[in-house]
């Protein structure tokens, strides 16, 4: 169950299952999750923009392009394009849950960049559920802000890189 504060004020409570989450036989050796690094990354070796790695709970697609205009969470037409590509991908592994995370840099208010991160990792499960036959039951997303970046916020450079939604595919 979420709860969350919407920007007029009002709470909102969703009540969301995952049917992956709990089944552990979904679980894979660390040989099964390095061949899914490897067929994933072979599928989005000519996509701009998208790159895959492994972390501990399972694979990462990373969507590291521009996405979004500030301080919007409207989908670029290239964030699209990508999502049209790792909609494919997502479709490959029917059985697994999806947990999409979006990110900010650390300009602007933290509340602010906290609600616009969960914005914007709403919109592309929006995208992944309307546009791409994604089931819906198995997929969440949640937004972090500025609070886990993966470059300094310091330079332009640093802050485009933490800019970002990532999809992990939960494979533990």
């Amino acid at each position: 169950v979420y709860n969350f504060s919407l920007a007029d004020g009002q709470n909102q409570e969703m009540l969301y299952r995952i049917d992956s989450f709990y089944r552990k036989e979904k679980r894979t050796t660390e040989e099964e999750r390095k061949v899914m690094v490897d067929a994933i990354r072979k599928d989005l070796e000519d996509a701009e923009g998208l790159s895959v790695r492994e972390s501990e709970e399972g694979v990462v697609v990373e969507l590291d392009d521009i996405l979004f205009a500030t301080d919007s969470d409207e989908l670029s037409e290239a964030a699209r394009k990508q999502l049209a590509i790792v909609g494919r991908v997502l479709g490959r592994y029917p059985d697994r849950e999806i947990r999409i995370s979006g990110h900010t840099d650390s300009r602007g208010a933290a509340a602010y960049n906290q609600n616009l991160s969960a914005r914007r990792a709403r919109s592309v499960v929006k995208d992944l559920q309307d546009n791409r036959d994604v089931d819906p039951r198995r997929m969440s997303y949640q937004g972090y802000g500025e609070s886990r970046p993966v470059d300094d916020n310091a330079t332009p450079e640093g802050r485009q890189r933490n800019r970002r939604v990532e999809i992990l595919i939960v494979t533990e």
